[in-house]
């Protein structure tokens, strides 16, 4: 097996030459998407403070948008990077910077990741808690739904989240060092000697289980929210042409414990339009989370089985041109967030479109 992925990936230079073109092309795409989303989120930052932070669930959407922000800026950092290091390569560095382009690159990758793994926390927490919205929606209402939970939630899961990924920075560096490639001294990408072995038990928990264990609970909460929402738009339609009809809406049942049963069902599913939309819109963020992160779950897998597609290893560019794809999805994805929220919250929209015309104004 070694041997036939060997010459399958030999590194030729006309290989070496297309996967150059393809990260500068991909590096200039995913530049401008981060700048569409830095301005989107910022707008939209400034949208939930103006709707007011009344419940966790808006804190949640809005913490949402502050780590997405953040993610795009190091992201878009990166990719001027990225395009730098494209740069050197293209001209067989007889081009080069004074500060080496791939290593602050690299860098920056790591900060940006930072950012994302909150992401995916704030993401679990608003769909364990729409699934309990309309699971328990009173309990919900009183307890889960307050600000309190959510401050609870995040401060004691996004700290071993960030806290995972500090013993890769403790254990690197850019310093000023020999560069081979323009054979003369730059600050350049440094590392301890058991920088690479603890970055491979990092990256796998991070890049492997954790996600793993974030697309099983969306995807489970995303079907969960499908069929409750499916079943409360249709007693909603129901019970509108009950009521349209002068009828009233009973259930009769010789059974006390029958009745009990019937009313919590119908208690279960007499969601408002407000919960209904806030569903919907969850259950698409989750889609669009588990489409956009499946190609980062998928190639982390084969490293496990053959190390030298890692990031050092001898293929090494094209981990490099896979690993673009991959950050220009969750780019993607951390600008796409802004779209959703457009489509199922009249309100959002109506000021998301008021202050992205007095941003306009100010800027002429």
């Amino acid at each position: 097996m070694a041997a036939i992925m060997d010459l399958l990936l030999a590194p030729t230079s006309s290989m070496q030459d297309n996967v150059t073109t393809l990260s500068t092309v991909i590096c200039l795409c995913r530049g401008v998407i981060c700048l569409v989303g830095v301005i989107g989120n910022s707008v939209t930052i400034r949208t939930f403070v103006a709707m007011g932070l009344k419940d966790g669930v808006t804190l949640s959407f809005l913490f949402l948008s502050v780590c997405d922000l953040f993610f795009l800026i190091f992201e878009g950092a990166a990719s001027v990077s990225c395009a730098f290091e494209c740069v050197e390569l293209n001209t067989n560095y007889k081009t080069y910077f004074p500060v080496d382009p791939y290593s602050v690159d690299f860098y920056l990758l790591l900060c940006a990741s930072e950012f994302y793994h909150c992401a995916m926390i704030t993401m679990i927490f608003l769909a364990i808690a729409r699934c309990l919205s309309v699971a328990t929606p009173m309990w919900f209402r009183n307890k889960i739904g307050k600000k309190s939970t959510f401050f609870v939630s995040i401060s004691t899961t996004a700290p071993f989240v960030v806290a995972i990924e500090i013993p890769t920075f403790a254990f690197m560096g850019i310093i000023p060092q020999h560069d081979k490639n323009i054979n003369t001294t730059r600050p350049s990408f440094w590392t301890s000697p058991t920088w690479h072995l603890m970055t491979n038990v990092i990256w796998t928990i991070t890049g492997m289980f954790l996600n793993y264990i974030v697309q099983i609970i969306l995807l489970i909460s995303a079907i969960t929210m499908k069929i409750v929402l499916t079943k409360a738009v249709k007693f909603r339609q129901q019970h509108t042409l009950l009521c349209d009809a002068g009828g009233s809406f009973t259930t009769h049942t010789n059974n006390s414990n029958g009745t009990n049963n019937v009313t919590q069902t119908q208690n279960k599913l007499q969601l408002t339009s407000k919960e209904i939309r806030i569903t919907q819109q969850l259950f698409v963020l989750s889609l669009a989370y588990i489409i956009s992160n499946t190609p980062r779950v998928c190639f982390h897998t084969p490293l496990l089985v053959y190390p030298e597609l890692s990031i050092f290893g001898k293929h090494g560019r094209l981990f490099e041109a896979i690993d673009v794809i991959v950050h220009t999805c969750q780019c993607v994805f951390c600008c796409g967030n802004v779209l959703i929220y457009l489509k199922f919250n009249s309100r959002f929209r109506e000021l998301f479109l008021k202050n992205l015309t007095l941003l306009q104004n100010d800027n002429a």
